[in-house]
């Protein structure tokens, strides 16, 4: 439930940043593959994750 959760409040904020935006997309997505690496090692928490996805 909280995969679901977490994957939809990604999709909905990529929706709202990116906005057909090429650079913008660019810079979202390294921002995002920063925090799922860094979920992935353990380094944050899944809440830390959504209160910093909120935050992009």
């Amino acid at each position: 439930m909280a995969t679901s959760s977490l994957r939809r409040l990604i999709d909905r904020k990529a929706r709202d940043v990116t906005k057909n935006n090429v650079v913008r997309q660019e810079c979202f997505s390294a921002q995002l593959e920063d925090l799922m690496n860094r979920y992935m090692r353990q380094q944050l928490t899944g809440a830390a994750v959504v209160v910093a996805v909120a935050g992009l």
